[in-house]
């Protein structure tokens, strides 16, 4: 079984902005667990964690997704997906969101920040 492990970053200052150190993410023929971790831009203070409420889940499929239900921790998320596509075959792309909690340093209470493919440029997508 395959890996594949992403870094989501998130920088709260200005105008607050995500990366992900793999987009989209490339699952290969087979079968593949993909491993995404949350963490802030290097010098921003406070802290970052996924969510884990229900309806807000770390990360979330639409309900095109191939493979199974996301699930996870306040500190990591992982899906397993078996990529059936023949060689050859039409690749797939799917897109995701991204549901985490930020606090401010000093502060004792976070606020949901949410990576929504369907409004943010550039989103986290899964390409197989």
């Amino acid at each position: 079984m395959a890996t594949s492990n992403a870094t989501i970053t998130y920088n709260p200052t200005g105008s607050p902005t995500w990366q992900i150190t793999q987009n989209p993410i490339t699952v290969n023929p087979g079968t593949t667990t993909i491993t995404w971790d949350v963490q802030l831009a290097s010098g921003a203070t406070g802290s970052i964690a996924f969510d884990t409420d229900d309806h807000h889940p770390g990360i979330k499929f639409g309900s095109d997704w191939a493979g199974g239900t996301p699930s996870g921790d306040d500190e990591s998320w992982s899906v397993v997906i078996d990529n059936t596509i023949p060689t050859g075959g039409k690749k797939k792309t799917y897109r995701y969101e991204v549901n985490a909690i930020y606090t401010p340093q000093n502060s004792t209470h976070g606020s949901r920040k949410k990576w929504d493919p369907d409004v943010q440029a550039d989103p986290p997508s899964v390409a197989i």
